[in-house]
């Protein structure tokens, strides 16, 4: 698993390689997100939130970065890492970054005509433990049909494929939202122990959301960046599929 420093360098090297004719995103004061510790190295953490013993939890099989200025790349050292989420927008000539997560494996809990529901939930990262800027880091998710360990790059990203076909391809259902700035970060942590609830579908045995920045950040850039970690490793962050509470 690759750390977050690494990645943070990645980052860095992928802006510096965008052609001289791109306008590149600034972040705020010209500088770029800092390093912060590797998932099980942080210094510090904040107490997640317990699953009702009642329930069934399933976390990720994978994320995967979509990047609009490598359209169809997804086996980077980047693009092809499996835990690692980052969603960024600036304005409309500039790119974007998207993630997709997929969840496979939840055959026992959706066989054929089955009606169980399964809700999306998003477990807020430690604050030491991501980076967020920007007025309005907003992020829009949206459920997708994706076979089990498909390619993922942003030539499949759905929203963007339905923008682009004047009408052809239909525009997927926004799912839910999480709004990521501090603030509302914060107010998660102080009501419901950082856990946001997304939304609900009925299960099947893959289920595939992909997600972006909802709106342009303007002279700046909407960006947020994290590593999800998943049991029995702390502090625990990121998306996971509850059913049968």
């Amino acid at each position: 698993m690759l750390s977050l420093h690494t990645l943070a360098n990645l980052i860095v090297t992928s802006f510096l390689l965008a052609p001289p004719t791109t306008a590149l995103p600034l972040w705020p004061n010209n500088t770029t997100p800092a390093a912060v510790p590797t998932a099980c190295s942080s210094p510090t953490s904040n107490p997640t939130a317990e699953i009702a013993p009642a329930c069934q939890s399933f976390y990720p099989t994978s994320y995967r970065i979509m990047n609009s200025r490598y359209p169809t790349w997804d086996q980077t050292p980047l693009h092809g890492n499996q835990d690692f989420v980052m969603l960024l927008r600036q304005r409309a000539d500039t790119f974007q970054v998207a993630t997709q997560v997929q969840f496979d494996g939840l055959g026992d809990v959706a066989p054929p005509n089955s009606s169980s529901t399964c809700r999306l939930q998003f477990q807020l990262p430690a604050k030491d433990m991501q980076t967020v800027l920007g007025p309005a880091p907003v992020v829009d998710v949206y459920q997708v049909e994706r076979e089990a360990g498909s390619p993922a790059s942003w030539s499949t990203y759905e929203p963007a494929l339905a923008a682009s076909s004047n009408g052809s391809v239909s525009a997927p259902r926004l799912f839910g939202s999480i709004n990521g700035s501090l603030a509302a970060q914060e107010t998660a942590w102080n009501q419901s122990v950082g856990l946001v609830d997304v939304g609900a579908t009925f299960c099947n045995a893959t289920l595939t959301w992909q997600m972006a920045m909802a709106i342009d950040g303007g002279d700046e850039v909407n960006y947020w960046d994290f590593i999800g970690v998943d049991p029995p490793f702390n502090p625990v962050q990121g998306f996971r599929v509850i059913t049968g509470c």
